[in-house]
């Protein structure tokens, strides 16, 4: 089934929901998101020890004489910013169920019902991710 205005008709099917069960899954994902970003920070702790250990000095010739080079082992490097990446992505997406938590409260009061689309359902509803590890 499909409306030629406006796609298919899934898409502007509508369920309501309670803001309380709203807010008690914004504060599910907040919770979950601080985890992985404390796991991704004692990743981090570890990781850049590692790769302070695998710095090393070389000396390289260049023109006029020579010249002494810091250099670390490039994979270390990489999982540290990617341990960075995924801190700041955790962090990032906590504030944002944060926002949410607040924006409930204050417009419903916490109470009330909310309808909400397929999209609206799966950003509240998705699967949440273990933290690794864990």
């Amino acid at each position: 089934m499909s409306d030629d205005d406006r796609g298919p008709l899934r898409d502007i099917w509508q369920a309501t929901f309670s803001v309380t069960e709203l807010i008690d899954e914004c504060n599910r994902r907040v919770r979950n998101h601080q985890e992985h970003a404390e796991y991704w920070d004692n990743e981090l702790e570890s990781l850049r020890a590692e790769l302070e250990e695998s710095q090393d000095i070389e000396t390289v010739k260049v023109t006029g004489g020579e010249q002494r080079v810091l250099r670390y082992d490039q994979a270390l490097a990489n999982k540290v910013t990617d341990a960075e990446q995924r801190k700041a992505q955790h962090l990032g997406k906590a504030a944002e169920y944060r926002r949410w938590v607040i924006l409930l409260e204050k417009k419903y009061d916490g109470g009330g019902t909310v309808p909400l689309r397929i999209n609206d359902v799966s950003f509240f509803f998705a699967p949440i991710e273990a933290v690794p590890g864990g």
